[in-house]
């Protein structure tokens, strides 16, 4: 079920971000109320994005055979399995889990102006959940960008080798190379 959810090229980046954009402005005003809302429309966003990548971890690529991938292989395709089956969500869902860390900087700031010191730490509890989902829904680009500045450490640089094989092999299998 959810694979047919999120087959066709998803576009809920853009209303994500301007509800993410829009609860921030309104805590301008009211600060407290508003927090709670950003926070619980943020905190059902994360867990929802964690089920589906959890969900997808049993899903496997037509046209592979189950000795097409290499023990590493096949660790990194379970480990980012949305990034390989869902590419172009991933990408839009990176974006969003960015944007929401963008956000959680500017809520953190305005919990702690109004002495708001509870929501203040969920706040960076999430901005550590969104920075590793970014991470996670997005990991091929992430490494990438590290590699062009020169900072890939070696062992990114064996996890993007891997990275890149999978993708590869994907790619073959459904006849886009």
């Amino acid at each position: 079920m959810v694979e047919k959810l999120l087959e066709k090229r998803d576009v809920l980046a853009i209303p994500l971000d301007l509800i993410l954009l829009s609860m921030t402005i309104w805590g301008f005003f009211k600060t407290a109320l508003a927090g709670w809302f950003f926070l619980g429309a943020i905190t059902l966003f994360l867990g929802w994005l964690l089920l589906v990548c959890w969900s997808m971890k049993s899903n496997w690529v037509r046209g592979l055979d189950a000795n097409a991938f290499s023990h590493m292989e096949e660790a990194a395709f379970r480990k980012h399995a949305f990034y390989f089956l869902m590419p172009f969500q991933a990408k839009e869902y990176s974006s969003v889990c960015s944007f929401a860390q963008l956000m959680c900087c500017v809520w953190f700031g305005l919990f702690v102006w109004n002495g708001l010191w509870t929501m203040a730490v969920v706040t960076a509890v999430v901005f550590m959940v969104a920075s590793q989902m970014a991470m996670l829904m997005n990991i091929g680009n992430f490494l990438r960008i590290i590699n062009q500045q020169g900072k890939l450490t070696p062992e990114l640089c064996a996890k993007l080798e891997v990275i890149e094989t999978v993708e590869s092999k994907i790619l073959k299998a459904r006849g886009l190379i």
